[in-house]
């Protein structure tokens, strides 16, 4: 019943929507460390002529997490950037009325991986609950978690995979050391079979023979090189077959040696991915105990309404490849590479687009040799990014907006 007149007073008594100041203070730090990138709060300081003693990262965004809770010029300013960068979904926001309106367009922006404007404009709506707020932080939170519980797969993957490799090559080499060891026995009884054979022809031909024991000692030598020959086949046989076992071997640790650093790369990625999250969600715990986030991290991208197709990647982070780029101020298109996507929009989709992104680790040959035939025709710029994880689309964005 409380519950139910607090809410209805809300949406009779309430007009504006909310400004920093009046926020709680637990979504003062995500929103400074979410919304705006790091270059964006240097620009604001210098505009505003704040004088940060210490130039780290951590330091500017300790500043205007203060700063936005104090009615200043630099919290309007602040209000002003954040309104003007997300004014879309300020919008789309405002049309919701009720608190099951508001949850619908959060999931509708979510979906699509719009989450940093989709936070300003929820927090500051004038009609938003408390328990739809701490719904959005809950989350984030436990997102923070699922990332956490991948890359810790992906690390025990990466060491059994090197405990193998290890294994092998000691497998390799105890073989390589037993195959060279059966080589110097046989070349030393093909040597001594040889001086053998040498002594018996030097006996052969002494003038003092008979000619019966002569056929007599042709005869054992002829058996003595039969049974020469046989053992040195044997051992060629035997060297054969150790060296092919060894070069299968040799194959195998390359395949896993490939695959390890497949594995490495990926973990590193998702590593750099769980730190920006894990991050995240410290600057909002932080906040709720009246402390700052021990640091926080951000990149500047200004796209300047270009227009970024990306084919192929991991459909289930989609959406952050999405905000990425809209937060750069781009314009955002995905193709499959045509597990679910039609072939034929994929030629619509390049015409479209400025720059095109291409994840080298997930996405089909064939997908990708279209991919680079269509930029071709069309004159377009193709990035061919080593996988598909999200900093890695990050640093494609950063080398081509240099």
């Amino acid at each position: 019943m409380c519950e139910q007149y607090e809410n209805k007073l809300l949406k009779t008594s309430r007009k504006w929507r909310y400004k920093l100041k009046d926020l709680d203070k637990a979504f003062i730090c995500p929103i400074v460390g979410n919304c705006l990138t790091i270059n964006e709060l240097w620009k604001l300081a210098k505009s505003c002529k704040i004088d940060i003693p210490v130039k780290e990262d951590y330091y500017i965004h300790r500043c205007f997490v203060y700063e936005a809770h104090e009615s200043s010029v630099v919290a309007k300013k602040m209000e002003k950037l954040l309104d003007r960068k997300y004014s879309t979904a300020i919008n789309h926001f405002s049309r919701a009325k009720t608190d099951e309106e508001l949850e619908g367009v959060w999931r509708e922006y979510s979906d699509r991986g719009e989450l940093t404007g989709s936070f300003w404009a929820v927090v500051t709506h004038p009609l938003a609950s408390q328990k739809l707020l701490d719904k959005i932080h809950g989350e984030i939170h436990m997102l923070s978690h699922v990332m956490s519980r991948t890359n810790r797969t992906v690390i025990r993957q990466v060491r059994d995979q090197e405990k193998i490799i290890e294994r092998l090559k000691e497998d390799a080499t105890i073989e390589k050391r037993r195959t060279e060891e059966r080589l110097v026995k046989k070349d030393k009884l093909i040597e001594k079979l040889e001086m053998q054979q040498r002594q018996q022809m030097n006996v052969l031909v002494s003038p003092d023979k008979k000619p019966g024991k002569e056929l007599g000692e042709i005869e054992s030598l002829q058996v003595q090189l039969e049974s020469t020959l046989y053992i040195a086949e044997l051992n060629a046989e035997r060297a054969t077959r150790a060296q092919m076992y060894k070069h299968e071997q040799q194959a195998e640790i390359e395949a896993l040696e490939k695959s390890l650093k497949y594995q490495t790369i990926l973990s590193q990625e998702m590593q750099e991915e769980l730190e920006i999250v894990e991050r995240q969600v410290l600057q909002t715990q932080s906040a709720v105990t009246g402390s700052s986030c021990d640091s926080c991290s951000g990149e500047t991208l200004n796209l300047c309404g270009r227009c970024v197709l990306y084919v192929g990647g991991r459909i289930g982070i989609k959406r952050y490849y999405r905000e990425v780029v809209e937060s750069g101020q781009g314009d955002f298109i995905h193709h499959d590479g045509g597990l679910e996507d039609a072939h034929s929009r994929l030629h619509g989709d390049v015409e479209r687009a400025d720059t095109v992104f291409c994840p080298v680790d997930c996405v089909s040959h064939s997908a990708a040799l279209n991919v680079k035939a269509l930029c071709k025709k069309h004159g377009k710029q193709l990035v061919m990014l080593r996988s598909s994880g999200v900093s890695s689309l990050i640093k494609g964005l950063q080398e081509i907006n240099v």
